[in-house]
């Protein structure tokens, strides 16, 4: 999925400044990346293979482990245990970063679970980034967001897709299964990819009540030859 996030977003010639095509490497010209739920770093490793040149800045998980785990496989970038919640927007301003990368928790989502969505307590660090974007004076041009299906008939979703289209972001979204890209692993994710309009303003006012937004979600990968590079 993380291939089709230029290729989603270029179309969209307003969007998209020139990018580093080369993978991980001149940083100054490569895309910076904040990680948020990082795990052991599945989402790092995407980045280094889609053929875009990124540099993960830095990595955020509240799981100690998984963090011994990631910092073996991408010795140098920097991962922290702090609770996402605790991220001001000032902190978030500091990174300066090009893309958001994020799988928050599914278990407030899941088919087999409660469904307890917004009122999960395992999702609230991910609503604290929601009310964190607004108020960001350098928010990314690119966030890409990776969940499970059910999380696309949530309240959570709804909520997402609203803040990001007032702060000027164009959203897609897909329901794909590891199948599609000829990975022996049939279970259905939800992606959702944004790029932020050029010109778009720092703040947004985002607290008005606004119907629950209708978008046609995905089913199938983006025709990637299709798309001018």
């Amino acid at each position: 999925i993380f291939d089709a996030l230029p290729c989603c977003i270029l179309p969209r010639g307003s969007c998209v400044p020139a990018l580093n095509m080369a993978g991980e490497g001149d940083p100054s010209t490569a895309l910076r990346i904040l990680e948020f739920y990082s795990g052991v770093g599945g989402m790092h490793f995407a980045a280094k293979g889609c053929g875009v040149g990124t540099s993960v800045v830095s990595a955020f998980d509240i799981n100690t482990l998984a963090n011994s785990v990631y910092s073996h496989n991408f010795k140098g970038t920097p991962v922290s245990p702090r609770n996402i919640e605790s991220l001001s927007p000032e902190e978030l301003d500091k990174f300066n970063a090009d893309a958001f990368l994020m799988s928050p928790p599914c278990q407030p989502y899941t088919r087999q679970g409660l469904q307890a969505g917004s009122t999960d307590p395992r999702s609230q660090s991910f609503l604290a980034l929601l009310d964190a974007l607004p108020k960001l004076q350098s928010p990314p041009r690119f966030i890409l967001i990776e969940n499970v299906k059910g999380f696309d008939t949530s309240e959570t979703r709804d909520e997402t897709v609203r803040i990001l289209e007032c702060c000027s972001y164009v959203v897609e979204e897909y329901l794909l299964s590891p199948l599609q890209c000829g990975i022996p692993n049939s279970r259905l994710r939800y992606y959702l990819l944004a790029c932020r309009r050029s010109g778009g303003t720092a703040e947004a006012e985002v607290t008005q009540p606004v119907s629950p937004p209708i978008h046609r979600i995905r089913t199938e990968l983006p025709a990637l030859d299709s798309v001018p590079m």
